[in-house]
């Protein structure tokens, strides 16, 4: 019994450790993601240290939630998770400019963040 629980305690430290612990990439070129994104049933909020908290509500009216680091960004896909587990999202359209809000396309979902009168940044 002492021989399995050490040989636990090794197995869940190991992959602790392989879990790839590093840092979100920063979002230093990607302002314009940078923000709380909103529609009727999905919040996306992305922050410029590179972490994501995301919630929707699906057909069943279930909550599905993620708080977690990007592992990986572009202007078409982004991921986020720790370790082996992590959920991509599908960026349809990029963020874009529309009058008072900002708009962008996300696993299909239109979501809109206010502008606040800022100077559109480079998507």
């Amino acid at each position: 019994m002492r021989r399995l629980l050490i040989l636990l305690l090794f197995a869940v430290t190991a992959l602790a450790g392989c879990g790839g612990a590093s840092d979100p990439p920063a979002l230093v070129d990607q302002q314009a993601f940078i923000g709380e994104w909103t529609a009727p049933l999905m919040n996306l909020t992305i922050t410029p240290d590179g972490y994501l908290a995301y919630r929707r509500i699906g057909e069943n009216g279930q909550a599905r939630e993620i708080t977690a680091p990007l592992k990986s960004f572009s202007t078409k896909k982004f991921s986020v998770g720790v370790g082996w587990f992590d959920t991509t999202f599908k960026v349809d359209v990029p963020p874009y400019r529309d009058g008072a809000v900002w708009r962008m396309t996300v696993d299909g979902v239109e979501l809109v963040r206010p502008a606040d009168g800022e100077p559109p940044p480079e998507a």
